[in-house]
């Protein structure tokens, strides 16, 4: 997974905690052990199972953490302990265990460290926890055990009836990191025979079932050896939740770790059951292949424009590969109907999609020494396979933008015979452009290799033609010679 696309501007709205911090002097944090330099060794060195949380308090993110944190400390009291140390007091300590960002949290089994790699809530910190201290498969032989679990379960909880072969593989599957807040349960025969199971099947039961809408709920899914945690997972989610997902940070990361395409609809809240009763049709049609949810317009201002849209709501939004930050907007100019949507949609699952940009028109001619990209031919300039290109991104306004053009220009000029090389410029704040590139000033210039369109190259060189070139030939995947080009000038000349 690439991290830099992974924490950009669009996964940041939805999976950190983008809200103003909760107030957590109201937070009963009595089960957190508060650490320092007198007492982290012995903390360790006692507790079998142990999270320490490396924090700032000015951090709005840990601000956000710690009422998940308590909770999670409170549930896991007598089996694993939570604890946290303040690193703008305890500066060693912070040094001492590498905390280079803040929260930073770690895993202490036996004294091992290692990285935490599980949510932020308290029901994942919780689940993430109990499978390093408990059997990951619990297995319920008592009738009534079992039918108290699923008439209110307090959790998502997968129950599976498997001879002993499949049965090992079940417990491979739940071992998975993909499975956080779930619950595994073996049954025995006389419970399977209760609950009408068959041999290698699981079923899935949530707080959810009988609250949502989903008429797919319910069903089994038979295990073989061929099937692998992901399309468990798949299952899991499709079985306890709704056709339309509330989308919020831990809803947004649900749907994205199915690694399926996934479609948000944005409203405004006055407009929420209209849009969603005309969605559900469309996720009955696409069960199974597509997730659907619902954004609050307001919550997550101006989200709908980062991923595509015009900003016009209702705006509809495939998201594509959330790792990648790869989102398609439906076409606006369209009808939002059914038929619409639903062929739309085929496009989507296809990988054949194509939604509304943002765009200037096409300028002609455009055979200038910088080439101008517009949102309509974002992807056939830039993404041309056999040329590099150096592309800025600029706002009309931007000073630094103006002083940069008769460089830019000249650099155009001094490269227009290499023919591998296009020198290109956008107008950004008039075009829309490809979801993998983040602009966070301007100008900023971003080099596309023709051998890797998906990472663009970030220019950080001098700002001046032999910078450009410098950088140019350093980076370039088809290699050119400038002494060529300044001879092939004077001949023309």
């Amino acid at each position: 997974m690439n991290n830099k696309l992974f924490i950009s501007l669009i996964l940041s709205l939805f999976l950190v905690f983008v809200f103003s911090a909760p107030n957590t002097n109201s937070v009963d944090e009595s089960d957190v052990l508060v650490l320092n330099k007198g007492n982290i060794d012995e903390v360790i060195k006692n507790n079998e199972h142990l999270l320490i949380e490396f924090y700032a308090p000015w951090c709005g993110h840990c601000k956000s953490l710690t009422p998940h944190w308590a909770k999670a400390a409170t549930q896991l009291k007598g089996s694993a302990a939570l604890g946290k140390v303040d690193c703008t007091i305890e500066t060693e300590l912070a040094k001492r265990f590498g905390v280079s960002g803040f929260p930073t949290i770690f895993y202490f089994n036996k004294g091992q460290q290692s990285k935490y790699n599980g949510g932020r809530t308290a029901d994942a910190i919780v689940s993430w926890l109990r499978k390093k201290v408990q059997p990951v498969v619990r297995s319920i032989s008592n009738v009534e055990e079992v039918q108290q679990l699923i008439s209110n379960p307090s959790e998502t909880t997968v129950i599976g009836y498997f001879n002993n072969e499949m049965n090992n593989h079940f417990i491979k599957i739940a071992n998975d990191e993909i499975f956080e807040a779930v619950s595994f349960v073996s049954i025995s025969n006389e419970v399977a025979q209760s609950l009408n199971f068959e041999v290698d099947t699981i079923k899935v039961y949530s707080s959810n079932n009988n609250n949502n809408n989903n008429n797919n709920n319910n069903q089994f899914l038979a295990i073989n050896s061929n099937v692998e945690a992901l399309e468990v997972y798949r299952f899991i989610v499709s079985q306890s939740s709704p056709l339309v997902v509330n989308i919020d940070q831990s809803s947004f990361m649900l749907l994205a770790k199915t690694k399926l395409p996934f479609i948000l609809l944005f409203s405004k809240q006055a407009n929420k059951q209209s849009l969603i009763e005309q969605a559900n049709t469309w996720a009955n049609s696409f069960k199974n292949r597509l997730f659907f949810g619902w954004v609050d317009a307001d919550a997550f201002a101006g989200a709908a424009e980062q991923m595509g849209g015009s900003g016009r709501l209702p705006a509809v939004i495939a998201v594509v590969d959330a790792f990648k930050s790869k989102f398609i907007a439906f076409d606006e100019t369209k009808e939002l109907n059914d038929e619409n949507v639903n062929a739309w949609l085929e496009t989507v699952i296809e990988g054949k999609a194509k939604g509304w940009r943002k765009s200037q028109p096409v300028p002609t001619p455009n055979d200038d020494p910088v080439t101008v990209v517009v949102g309509s031919t974002f992807e056939d300039i830039v993404f041309d396979k056999t040329k590099d290109v150096l592309l800025e991104f600029y706002a009309p306004w931007c000073g630094h933008c103006k002083s940069l053009v008769p460089i830019y220009d000249e650099l155009g000029l001094q490269l227009k015979s290499v023919k591998s090389i296009v020198i290109a410029k956008i107008d950004a704040t008039a075009n829309g452009y490809s979801s993998n590139v983040e602009v966070q000033g301007y100008p900023t210039i971003l080099f596309f290799p023709a051998n890797n369109k998906d990472t663009p190259i970030t220019f950080s060189g001098d700002r001046t033609v032999d910078g450009f070139i410098k950088f140019l030939k350093e980076n370039a995947a088809i290699s050119f010679n400038l002494e060529d080009v300044n001879e092939t000038d004077k001949d023309e000349l």
